[in-house]
This record gives structure tokens, sequence and C-alpha cells, in this order.
């Protein structure tokens, strides 16, 4: 995959020319249902069914919608972190000159599709849906004006309810490993289960989505801490994911230092401030005029303290719904584990860079293209280019 994208915003050596370039070692195989089935696969399904298990292949295999974080915090109030204490309830963001060099050198996006293959029967006859997560992480470093693929992780997982016992999970894992064996084309498929209770009262789709974002939350850390070990990301050359910062468990903060999470969902059904000056989110967001932002809030996760702003990248009026053309900024503070305020200064200098990255797509090409940032939607695109539709993955099935 490659392609040349020329910057028309004015923002100099950021991005005159954003090119994504794929290496070697990242590139997959392109697999058709023709090329699946000249390779003499045994379907999957069929072989667990030979292994006593009761599975019904779908007709039609259904892809979820994408996942997302969990959304669900409503009525939360959020204190002022930021200091000097900004005196307006609005910020205006300096634009970069064309001569700056971006401190944003890395880019990461997590991306995945889920398709439901078929059914089980369990042990206790209770019927559950399988499910099929493909998960991408693509890494992009921008240099020299260009962005190229650093990194690129991906992984498949055949989704059981939690109701089989280890040694049924490993018997599975043994058959699905017979039939890859025997075949030209596999997907190297590792198996989990998603949470179920006896009674069956439990959203299985709710359930399986959070397996998947745990998986890969997982798999973007393990490409944190190896950016990190090798010393590639600082504080000149700095991370930025795509995604929310708290949404992330089980990872050293040490890790994250120089990581500055960009989401372009959220929920704004919170409250911002304490007392007199304690203002809705969705009201404060609405108001956000275009290269302004909101002063930072502190966000608690884990013992550690986010820093939290909105920054507006495109102008209401031209929008469908007030909160377009937003993201919500998160970074870790020096030191988490105690900090009580943000740096102003820090959290002026990261907008601006954020701001200088943005104009990635059309409202033609992409919903969402108010509130994307070029090298984050070429890397998400990458990833999101390496799946297999979802009736290639049910043919193996």
């Amino acid at each position: 995959m490659q392609g040349l994208y020329s910057d028309t915003t004015n923002h100099g050596t950021i991005a005159r020319a954003l090119a994504l370039r794929s290496c070697k070692d990242c590139r997959r195989p392109a697999f058709s249902l023709q090329m699946i089935g000249r390779s003499g696969v045994t379907r999957i399904l069929d072989a667990l069914n030979k292994a006593n298990f009761r599975c019904v292949a779908t007709r039609l295999p259904d892809t979820l919608v994408g996942l997302q974080e969990d959304l669900s915090q409503q009525g939360v109030s959020y204190p002022a972190f930021e200091k000097p204490v900004p005196q307006e309830a609005t910020l205006s963001v300096d634009p970069l000159d064309s001569e700056t060099e971006s401190l944003f050198k890395y880019f990461i996006d997590g991306s995945e599709r889920t398709t439901t293959i078929g059914s089980i029967v369990d042990p206790q006859n209770q019927y559950f849906p399988l499910f099929v997560a493909q998960i991408g992480v693509a890494t992009t470093k921008m240099e020299e004006g260009l962005l190229k693929l650093e990194n690129y992780h991906h992984e498949n997982i055949l989704l059981m309810p939690s109701t089989y016992s280890p040694e049924d999970l490993r018997c599975a894992k043994k058959e699905i490993k017979k039939v890859e064996n025997l075949s030209r084309m596999t997907l190297n498929l590792k198996v989990c289960t998603y949470d179920v209770q006896i009674d069956n009262q439990k959203d299985t789709v709710a359930e399986a989505r959070k397996v998947i974002l745990k998986k890969m939350h997982i798999c973007e850390i393990d490409e944190i801490q190896r950016l990190v070990s090798s010393k590639s990301v600082t504080r000149d050359s700095l991370l930025m994911i795509d995604g929310a910062l708290e949404f992330y468990e089980q990872f050293k903060h040490e890790d994250f230092r120089n990581v500055v999470g960009v989401s372009k969902q959220f929920n704004t059904n919170k409250f911002l401030g304490r007392g007199a000056k304690k203002k809705h989110a969705g009201s404060i967001v609405s108001a956000l005029k275009s290269q302004h932002r909101t002063p930072a809030y502190k966000i608690e996760h884990r013992n550690l303290a986010i820093a939290s702003w909105y920054l507006r990248l495109q102008r209401a009026d031209i929008l469908r719904k007030p909160e377009d053309g937003v993201v919500k900024v998160e970074v870790f503070p020096e030191n988490p584990s105690n900090a009580d305020s943000m740096d102003n200064s820090l959290c002026s200098s990261f907008s601006s860079h954020i701001l200088a990255l943005r104009h990635p797509t059309t409202p033609v090409t992409d919903g969402r293209w108010a509130s994307h940032l070029y090298p984050v939607y070429l890397t998400e695109r990458y990833a999101k280019t390496q799946f297999q539709k979802s009736e290639t993955i049910a043919a193996y099935f």
C-alpha cells in the first residue's frame, strides 16, 4: 500500500507530503475465496463437531459494528488541573509557523473487525454465538515529511462462551491446529472466551466486545513498550495514540510519559470544574470556537492523574453536530501518582501541534472527517485494509 498526500494547509514541514509505505516484513498475503477453496481447507467447525463440540455455521456472516470503549460514565465531575489557572472558559490555540517541526513522530492505531461465524451449544445445552475477531495494531513514523509504516501486528481470535472448561478449550485449540496444519491458507487462530452466565442473562455481544478491546489494548501497550525500550519515543519525539488513555489497564505509567491520547468519540454527559465554576461538558464543547480548547481537567485512573481537555479542529457551523470537529486530548503529567496540576505551556504546545495535523479527509470519504488527524487517519486506514472480508473469514468455517 503506497500513496502520496499533498499538504494544502500551509503547515510546512509537518505534512508537506505524507506517504504511507509498507515495510516488507509487515506485508500479509491477500486471501480470496477462490484460493481458500483450492487449498482444500477442512472447515474448522466441522472439525470441532467431530471432537464432540456442537457447532452450527451461519449462512450469512455478520460483521459487528465497530467497537468502542465504555463511554458510560454519566454525571461525573472533573476538577480543574491546569496551572497557572486560566481565567477564560475557553483558550485560543496558536497555529504553528511553517518552519516548526512536529513534536509527534510516532502514531499508533488499534483496529478490529469482528464477525459472527456461527453458534455453539455448550455443555449446559445453552446456545451461544461464535465470534472471530481480527485485531490489527499499526505503528507509523513521521520522518522528513513522510509518514512510513514502522510496524504492524495482527491477531485472529476465536471467541467461545466461558461455560467451557480449560480442558475443553485445549481440545478445541488442538483440533483447530490440526485443520490449519493441513491448509496452505491459515488464520493462526487463538482461542479465548467471553463471559456468560448459566442463566444466559448477559449480553453476549457486549461481553465479547470487552474481550476484544482488552486484547487490542494489550497489543497497543506491547507496541508502546517496544518503542520506549528502543528510546524512539522521547519528549521531543512524542507518540500519539488513537483513543483515550483512561481505558488502558495493566501498564507502567513510565511507558506512557511521552504518549498523548486523542479521541474522536467521547461522552459529554459529565461536568467540568467544581463549585461555582462547574459546567456541563456538552455545553462547553458545543460553544468551542475553531482553534480553541478548554482548560485541562483532572481524571483519576488507577490512582494516577490524567490531564484531559477538548480541542476544536473545525468550525461548528459547518458540521452536523456540535461535538463534531472536536477531539479529547489526554496526557499524563510529569509525576502522575501525586501531581496536583498540569503545566499550561505543555497543554498549549500539545494543542498547537495537534491542530497542525488536521485535514486528512473529506465528508465524502469518511463521515468522521471533521475530527480526523492526518497521520492517525492514514495509520487507521492501513490497519483496516489488512483485514479479511467477513465472507473470507466465514469460508474457513
